[in-house]
């Protein structure tokens, strides 16, 4: 269900020049152009400052290394990894839910159009999606008794995040908060050693890149120089926060060569004291972005390409779908034991979106999260059906109109 769709859209825009990386200013371009250098041998990058999260470039140098610089192996690639998602994703629904419920979550993901456009660019989101469910999946496994290997492939998971985009350190305290109940001794008292190892794991993807930092004479976690640019330009008072467009304020501020991110913090948080309203009103648009209905363009254009291609435009989830069911859904999940680690991890992945801008391609990731929670909002339903509970089939249709209108 998962694969099929993935494959076809594949290739039916297998000769489409358009999915090349080939425009010069974009991530796509920016990504070939730099995983191209690292599989030509310049695995240092002669020591320039990393422009975006340094393990999706390499990671596509190391196919790039086998097959040659050949766009269309990694767009393959991460077909496959979209199908592993929504594998992934049963996996953790499973344990919230009966089989068939767990089954409609995944087929919401695997059937969601946006994500299937966006794992056939060379951009980051389907590997950011089953690192983030290998990350849940893990957490929940460790929580069920599972050994010191959950743990340490929770850490991976966590770490490799952290060096695609770094601002997923953001999610760390989440996935620390699920983690503390596992790790906690009989009488409550946490593990170091545990902790330890978790650290250890989380730190193992991001060393190589730190040294490599060292010894270039670059600050040891400088992982991105896109990330005060973003921070700037979606939380000033004259931003939009949502797509990409860099103000007249951020673009001053931006000019000046000894900026540092303590700097760009302070600039942000005197713009928020001087301009409170306006900037309570810019992080509610970004919220509200968040859940919307429509797929911000970053790169490309969802919309624009599903009017050219039959295999995306018969793909019949879309997002507002999604969103309308897992609202009340996250309602429903919060007086769920099992569902605690997936709100979690989906509150920590919008904590690491909502500084920065809201597009489709950073929303991506999370979505996953919300057709677990879309699941638990069909199994209520089901159940109040079934049980003839009138008012229940209307407390939960009203909540799922509500939410379809909130997110319009």
């Amino acid at each position: 269900l998962a694969l099929a769709p993935r494959l076809l859209f594949l290739a039916e825009t297998w000769e489409h020049v358009e999915y090349r990386p080939i425009l010069a200013g974009t991530d796509t371009f920016r990504f070939h152009t730099t995983a191209t250098r690292l599989a030509a041998g310049d695995w240092a990058l002669s020591c320039e400052a990393y422009e975006q999260g340094p393990v999706y470039p390499y990671a596509i140098a190391a196919l790039y290394r086998v097959l040659g610089p050949e766009p269309h192996a990694v767009r393959v690639a991460q077909a496959l990894l979209g199908a592993a998602a929504s594998l992934l994703l049963f996996g953790l629904a499973r344990r919230a839910l009966p089989a068939p419920f767990a089954f409609a979550a995944a087929a919401l993901y695997a059937l969601y159009g946006c994500a299937v456009f966006e794992e056939s660019l060379l951009l980051d989101p389907s590997v950011l999606a089953l690192l983030y469910l290998a990350l849940a999946v893990a957490l929940a496994r460790r929580s069920e008794g599972g050994g010191a290997a959950w743990l340490a492939a929770a850490g991976l998971a966590q770490g490799l995040a952290i060096g695609i985009r770094p601002n997923a350190a953001l999610l760390l305290p989440f996935s620390a908060a699920a983690l503390g109940p596992a790790l906690a001794a009989p009488a409550r008292r946490p593990r170091p050693a545990g902790w330890l190892l978790f650290a250890a794991a989380v730190a193992l993807p991001i060393a190589p890149f730190a040294l490599r930092n060292l010894a270039c004479g670059v600050p040891a976690l400088h992982l991105s120089s896109q990330g005060l640019k973003v921070f700037l330009a979606s939380n000033l008072p004259d931003a939009r926060g949502t797509g990409w467009v860099i103000s007249p304020e951020a673009d001053a501020l931006l000019a000046q060569p000894d900026l540092s991110a303590g700097g760009a913090v302070r600039a942000v948080a005197q713009a928020a004291l001087a301009h409170p309203v306006d900037f309570a009103l810019l992080q509610l648009r970004k919220l509200h972005a968040l859940f919307a209905s429509y797929e911000i363009p970053n790169v490309a254009n969802f919309y624009l390409w599903r009017q050219q291609s039959r295999w995306l435009a018969a793909l019949p989830v879309p997002f507002h779908v999604i969103a309308a069911l897992a609202l009340p859904g996250l309602v429903l999940a919060a007086r769920r034991r099992e569902a605690r680690i997936p709100l979690l991890l989906a509150a920590g992945i919008a904590a690491a979106i909502l500084p920065f801008y809201v597009v489709a391609r950073f929303r991506v990731p999370w979505v996953p999260f919300l057709c677990l929670f879309a699941g638990i909002c069909l199994e209520a339903l089901a159940r109040a059906v079934q049980g003839r509970d009138a008012r229940r089939i209307a407390g939960v249709v009203a909540g799922v109109a509500v939410a379809a209108a909130l997110t319009t």
